[in-house]
């Protein structure tokens, strides 16, 4: 499950949802865009999107295989930006049986909006669907209007966290277990087989995504990957030391964890295909967004890599044109081979 070489995941958010000033009005979510209470609008004139298409899905998938990527990857969220937005598990089976060889996973599905033994069977369904390519992206959840439009309950953070773990306990018992028994705060299973597996053994890799301590320090105990959702290589480098401190306490060897991270990304090979999309980048928060031609890229990239981090992914803003795909995999790509 060790992720040692530098591998490359590509976001597909860009094309399972429609992100504009029209399908934003009147969404608030407060806590999700720390700017207050104004509409979460952002990136819709990079790449307009009249509408949702599965086809633009399926193709941004297989142009990802096709051009080489380690794998592809989809957010999951259900309201967000307000306007239409596909679900991604859904999604992402449909995915497993269309490609042969990238990876697939979630960045980051949440625990509170799924069951968990449940969850268990489903992943090792998508398991066997996929041939063996799947990766359970996990997180606690952090939108609390997200859980209320839905009708979840939406409790404290620490709360989230004991149940995200207490989740985790029980589906590795599910999947590698003949006859699994647990009884906890949270999730109680009375041996439910729970066959067939999954293919990957003892189970698929564990991402954990988030940036608190508490879930770093979870991922010390249970992630095969964790994924920080911080942009600055310092802060990295101190939450890297939180997760070596916990694995080290679990038992586990520090070294066999992936670091993972990504953000919303903007390439073209010359700064005049970059100037053509000013007034449109214009409008997105530079700190939110890695915007340049290939060296500028590679020289963001290897400050991550210099303090630990093993897989990146990248949400493509140009999707569903493809040229971001392509100009990365043929120009960033190599570079770290």
């Amino acid at each position: 499950m060790l992720l040692a070489k530098i591998k490359f995941g590509a976001r597909l958010s860009r094309v399972i949802t429609i992100q504009s000033q029209e399908t934003a009005r009147g969404t608030v979510l407060t806590g999700v865009t720390r700017e207050g209470t104004r509409p979460y609008q952002r990136y819709a004139k990079l790449a307009p999107m009249a509408e949702l298409k599965w086809s633009h899905v399926r193709d941004s998938a297989l142009e990802c295989e096709r051009l080489g990527y380690h794998s592809v990857v989809l957010p999951y969220h259900l309201r967000m930006e307000g306007g239409p937005r596909y679900e991604s598990w859904t999604l992402l089976s449909a995915l497993a049986a269309i490609t042969k060889r990238v990876k697939l996973h979630h960045l980051v599905i949440c625990n509170g909006f799924f069951h968990a033994p449940w969850l268990a069977k489903a992943v090792a369904t998508l398991d066997h669907v996929s041939e063996g390519r799947f990766m359970l992206g996990i997180g606690a959840g952090y939108a609390k209007e997200e859980f209320s439009a839905y009708g979840y309950p939406f409790p404290s953070p620490s709360i989230r966290i004991d149940q995200l773990d207490e989740a985790l306990v029980v589906m590795k018992k599910m999947w590698t277990e003949e006859r699994p028994v647990f009884k906890g705060k949270y999730y109680s299973i009375n041996d439910p087989r729970a066959l067939p597996k999954p293919i990957q053994k003892p189970y698929p890799p564990i991402i954990l995504g988030g940036s608190g301590p508490k879930i770093v320090r979870l991922a010390g105990k249970h992630a095969d990957i964790m994924n920080f959702e911080i942009g600055d290589p310092a802060i990295i480098r101190s939450k890297l030391e939180i997760l070596e401190k916990a694995s080290t306490e679990a038992g586990r060897n520090y070294r066999k964890i992936g670091k993972s991270w990504g953000s919303y990304l903007f390439i073209r090979r010359t700064e005049k295909e970059l100037k053509e999309k000013d007034e449109a980048l214009s409008q997105v928060p530079r700190n939110s967004i890695l915007v340049g031609t290939p060296d500028k890229v590679i020289d963001a990239i290897q400050r991550y890599v210099d303090v630990g981090i093993t897989y990146f992914t990248f949400r493509f803003e140009d999707l569903p044109d493809m040229k971001g795909l392509q100009v990365f995999a043929e120009d960033v790509i190599p570079a770290f081979k």
